[in-house]
């Protein structure tokens, strides 16, 4: 992030140099993600487990969804704020955090999660951007991200694996989306104005309700479910999503803004700003859950 803030503060790219990162994550990058998270045994035990995530996803982003669309009403956000309460890091952060917490073997069930987010966010968040909604359904199922989550479900179920010639390379692509995600974040701060940015009272009920509103309607949720439900290890699947609901503002919805010019700038504190909060929020969450 530092990089690409003091790129542009050097005059070494211009800030605008980063609609086309944007296109290049979003178009290239995160395809490749998807892809690669799909090339795993599709064991009893991690059909239950994803089935479980995926469940847990779907059911959560129907109330962060209805959340952000409350909000909406009773705080009149536009787009990008109403986006930004929904829609979480779940993939650029909660994969290296699973790994390292939990164990790689874990990693599988974050993708439940994100694929149920990835879904929602080419066509709900896409069709708050463009305002296209379901008039789009077409370009929509047509998405890159879309057709790559098809063809990762099919090569998962049928147990068919990319070749290592082809795997290594997309994985090596699919590495950089959380670095090309920090670079343009860093790039769309250069133009920020912190004092006004750090004044302004709207960027924190952004900041309440995507780090606190959210996550807790979730916990509340997640807590409610049958012990060994669906698979032996539930609980672990489970906070997994939990964490995936706690997490700071999306990088997609930076680059979307980005894109569509729905206030990038603005878009990009706010997803600074979560990311420093969730230092505090996230552990708590996690704590109350396993209680």
């Amino acid at each position: 992030m530092f990089i690409g803030y003091f790129a542009v503060k050097l005059k070494v790219l211009d800030s605008d140099d980063s609609v086309g990162l944007s296109k290049l994550c979003l178009y290239v990058i995160v395809p490749c993600v998807i892809l690669v998270s799909f090339q795993v045994e599709f064991t009893p035990e991690v059909r239950g487990g994803l089935i479980l995530s995926m469940l847990a996803g779907a059911v959560i982003m129907s109330i962060l969804i209805f959340t952000g669309y409350l909000s909406k009403k009773i705080f009149n956000l536009n787009p990008m704020e109403q986006a930004s309460v929904v829609y979480s890091n779940s993939g650029n952060l909660i994969i290296p955090l699973v790994a390292s917490i939990l164990g790689s073997e874990w990693v599988i069930y974050s993708t439940g999660f994100s694929t149920v987010q990835i879904i929602f966010l080419w066509t709900h968040c896409y069709g708050l951007f463009t305002g296209d909604g379901v008039k789009q359904i077409k370009k929509i199922l047509c998405n890159i991200n879309v057709i790559t989550i098809l063809i990762g479900l099919f090569m998962l179920i049928t147990g068919m694996h990319l070749p290592e010639i082809i795997n290594e390379p997309l994985s090596s692509v699919g590495n950089m989306v959380g670095p090309a995600a920090m670079l343009i974040n860093g790039m769309l701060m250069a133009r920020l104005n912190f004092r006004e940015v750090l004044l302004s009272g709207r960027i924190y009920l952004i900041i309440f309700l995507r780090m606190i509103a959210g996550p807790a309607a979730a916990l509340v949720l997640l807590r409610l479910c049958p012990s060994g439900f669906l698979t032996p290890d539930s609980q672990q699947v489970l906070l997994i999503s939990l964490m995936a609901a706690s997490a700071p503002v999306a990088s997609t919805v930076t680059q979307f803004a980005q894109l569509y010019n729905q206030q990038p700038e603005k878009s990009s504190a706010i997803n600074v700003l979560t990311t420093l909060s969730c230092v505090i929020t996230m552990p708590l969450f996690v704590y109350l859950y396993l209680l």
